[in-house]
């Protein structure tokens, strides 16, 4: 039974991580794309003595990158769910976007610009005013004559509809996740290394994002480099705020560079509670069958040993004051 349930919500772990990897495969496919088109390519050649991208210099060239990126996206430049390009220099460097800023974002830049050799997604943020996601993914921009890394093309796209789609629930056709085992996404925030999120059941219309705190030992038993990018589990507590309870758990992590996981997991008490009602039926039928047996043969016992033995003690008793013409009928039944 355990080895079943595991495999069961290993299967919907993976089949869901799948679906969502390919969805976002084709986001890394166009962004590769574009950072080979020749527009973006030419805007981050290194030009003048101290190796900065053309568009730094050439406010003409500026304006017809970013001009062909805003046609770029779907929607417009005015939708807030269309995406926003932005470029960098081979050092990480903010050059410019389509958003319109001059300078890039107060808070530092990753690290990821001396590791990223191909299109990866390198952060996912929640807004929660907005009640959506959106994702960073960058891909690196090489040269078209030495294929050396010359600046990096940036998109930041709305992926909140991906996410309602690994929760089990479709935007698009308005339908909520059946009920059964519980469907989360688990990804880093600015305080947590680890949170989980799944949507709000009570919530009416669209549903919203619930944030969840995992239980400190739930997040080192998931962030263990050793235990692989999918895997399954019985662990004794899930969420820091909720009581202790033994729960299966599969997961599956979608992208490899960054850390965000499908969790599918299924109390214990679901588990066995089939195994317990059946168990519990079973004994009472022995118990009906037990019982049924135990009347048939008192029955039999007492209509064909009990009941001839007392006529025949009745009979003597009879016989002794006196009466010799007594006859007795017993039926034995046979």
């Amino acid at each position: 039974q355990t080895g079943a349930v595991k495999e069961n919500l290993s299967i919907a772990a993976r089949t869901t991580s799948y679906g969502l990897r390919y969805a976002a495969s084709f986001r890394l496919e166009s962004l590769q794309g574009l950072a080979m088109n020749p527009r973006v390519v030419g805007a981050l050649i290194p030009s003048g003595p101290d190796g900065s991208p053309t568009v730094l210099r050439d406010r003409t060239a500026m304006f017809d990158v970013i001009e062909f990126l805003r046609r770029y996206t779907q929607g417009g430049a005015s939708d807030e769910n269309a995406s926003v390009y932005t470029l960098y220099d081979a050092k990480g460097g903010f050059v410019a976007n389509t958003a319109g800023t001059d300078k890039p974002a107060a808070t530092p830049l990753p690290e990821w610009p001396a590791a990223l050799n191909s299109p990866q997604f390198v952060d996912i943020e929640f807004l929660p005013d907005a009640n959506r996601y959106v994702a960073r993914a960058v891909s690196p921009v090489l040269s078209a004559a030495k294929k050396e890394r010359i600046g990096f093309i940036e998109e930041t796209f709305d992926i909140t509809p991906l996410r309602m789609l690994g929760l089990g629930y479709d935007p698009y056709r308005n339908s909520v996740p059946p009920l059964g085992d519980r469907f989360q996404l688990l990804s880093p925030s600015s305080t947590e290394k680890l949170m989980a999120w799944q949507l709000d059941d009570e919530s009416t219309g669209k549903p919203k994002f619930v944030r969840e705190q995992l239980h400190e030992a739930f997040k080192d038993f998931m962030l263990d480099k050793e235990r692989g990018e999918t895997g399954t589990g019985v662990v004794s507590q899930l969420l820091a705020n909720a009581p202790e309870e033994r729960t299966f758990v599969a997961y599956d992590r979608i992208f490899p560079d960054y850390p965000l996981f499908v969790l599918v997991s299924r109390p214990s008490a679901s588990v066995y509670a089939p195994i317990w009602f059946w168990s519990a039926l079973a004994i009472a039928a022995c118990a009906v069958s037990i019982g049924f047996f135990y009347l048939n043969a008192y029955r039999n016992v007492h209509n064909n040993i009990v009941r001839p033995v007392l006529l025949l003690n009745e009979g003597a008793q009879i016989i002794e004051r006196g009466d010799l013409e007594l006859k007795l009928k017993i039926g034995t039944g046979d």
